[in-house]
This record gives structure tokens, sequence and C-alpha cells, in this order.
């Protein structure tokens, strides 16, 4: 069962669900998989509580301010401010609060009763030996982003397109190649990487191959993530101060040429880069690679 087949059967929005696993700190591996398939132990638990479930999810979406909360959660109001202006300082002085702010989140961090929660999932491994250690959150946001991949609803009723291209962004070292593979794995594409001799004219069996062909060919198998390391670089924009080498640019343009046509071919380019300062702003309007997520190594 996939978590948005649990939320509507339920009746309690996906966005719930992810805001309660990160709420209290539950280990991802123990209620979904990468793919999004809910674990038993998840889907026993949400049934069995969806009483507290409802009022969690129907908190997320009131308007409320710390008074509000303290008195719902039956805590001191200065305990309260002093966890979201340590969380949230940029919506602390806003003073009424949404979505981003539960108030069974802070009654948690305050020491508030739900052994029930943790009955099920426990509370007892070290953030030193879960395997997403730092990207929980980061999974999420990224999976967000592909869920025109994961959606049954159709472009024609909702407008839902698919994002025809990503940009990974951030230092060396930072897992980039480990999320583009989880992105493929996520949507059950095939990932496929495009190394640098492809870029050129190579010769395969005493036949020319060009990049037009590699990316023509790629174009007839269904279901791809093409993966193009140092983005920033082979998609720099040209300035007066600037030149671009002719093979680059030539790369470019075959790219924008060809980029229309990939969600209709069920390709999706994601584009590797340190930084999105050098990339040519024609690549990231809407339409290309107008998905952007920072990747940064996970806090220690």
């Amino acid at each position: 069962m996939k978590l948005a087949d649990l939320a509507n059967e339920l009746n309690i929005p996906t966005e719930s669900f992810i805001k309660f696993i990160q709420d209290f700190d539950l280990e991802l591996s123990e209620c979904i998989t990468t793919n999004f398939d809910v674990k038993e132990d998840f889907v026993k638990f949400a049934r069995e509580n969806i009483v507290f479930l409802k009022k969690y999810s129907e908190d997320l979406n009131q308007n409320k301010s710390i008074e509000d909360i303290a008195e719902n959660i039956a805590q001191p109001s200065s305990k309260v401010a002093e966890i979201i202006k340590k969380e949230k300082p940029k919506l602390f002085d806003n003073g009424k609060y949404k979505s981003s702010v539960s108030s069974f989140g802070i009654d948690n961090q305050l020491g508030g009763n739900y052994k029930f929660v943790y009955n099920y999932f426990g509370k007892s491994t070290r953030l030193a030996e879960r395997d997403f250690i730092g990207y929980r959150d980061l999974f999420f946001f990224i999976s967000q982003n592909l869920e025109p991949f994961l959606s049954n609803l159709s472009v024609e009723d909702w407008g839902i397109h698919k994002p025809a291209g990503i940009v990974l962004y951030g230092p060396p070292g930072s897992g980039k190649i480990f999320w583009v593979n989880k992105i493929a794995e996520i949507i059950s594409y095939e990932f496929k990487e495009i190394k640098k001799h492809f870029l050129g004219t190579t010769y395969v069996d005493d036949q020319k191959i060009t990049f037009n062909d590699f990316l023509i060919q790629m174009m007839k198998n269904e279901k791809v993530v093409l993966f193009l390391e140092n983005f920033d670089e082979l998609m720099s924009e040209r300035g007066e101060e600037k030149s671009v080498k002719s093979c680059d640019e030539e790369t470019k343009e075959l790219i924008l040429h060809h980029i229309s046509h990939f969600e209709e071919e069920k390709i999706l380019m994601v584009g590797g880069a340190n930084s999105l300062l050098n990339i040519d702003k024609t690549l990231l309007a809407p339409g290309r690679f107008d998905v952007l997520i920072p990747i940064f190594p996970p806090p220690i």
C-alpha cells in the first residue's frame, strides 16, 4: 500500500502523515519504504489511532497563536514560545501559525505522554545508527517534488505536469549521485549516467554516434533518468567576460531542443551542480530544469 492510498482510506492528507513522522522523529525505515510503500506496523498504527491522527491533521490546518497552542496542550505559553522561536525564527513574529507548527509536536518536545506512538515504532534507535540520519526531511522534500510521477491524477484532469529536468546542487561530496539514484528508485525509472564522451562524437562499430543520436536513442527507451554531472560547468551562461566551449554550447542547445519532448517520452534529466549561479537562466525556465533541490551533507 502506498502512503497516498492510506491517506485516502483514512481521509487524512498525505502531508499530515509526513509532518507527523517528522514531528515525532520516527525512523523513516520503520514507517515507509523509499518508494512510499507503507510498512505494516505504520498501517496498523494509523488505523488503530485514526482519531488522534485526525485531531493532529485538524490542528495543522488551524490558525493558532502561542496562547491557543499552550491552552490546547496544557503547557506554559513561555515554553511554547521558546520552541517556536528556536525552530521557526522567521515565523515567530507572525503571531499565528498553521501547517508549519503542530501543537502535538510541541507538546511531544515538552514531555507530553505519547507512549502509544513509540510502542509501535520505538525510540531506542540511536541517531548515529539510522540509515537516513539528516536525510529524512530531504527525502520527503524530493518525494513531494516527484508527486506527478507517483500520482494517478492525469495532466488533462488536473493540469499536473511531470518535471522534465531537475537540478541537484550542493558542495562536492554531498551525495548528489546517491540522490539521483534514489530518485530513479522512487519513480521506478532506469538510471543512466551521461558519460563525458557521450557529449561529443564517438564511434561504435565504426558508426559515428553524436550526442543528438544518444538523446534520440534514450527517448526511444521508456522511463529513463539521465544524469549529467558538472551541470553548472557544462551549462554555464556565455557573457562578455566568459567564453563557453563550442562543444558545451552545442550540448546545451541539443538539450534545449529535446527537453520539451522529455515528459511525453518518459525521460527525466537530472543535472548535478555545485552551484546554480553560473547555469544559463534559459535552462531554468518553466518546463525545463525548473525543479531545484539543494543537497547538503547531513549534520553530524
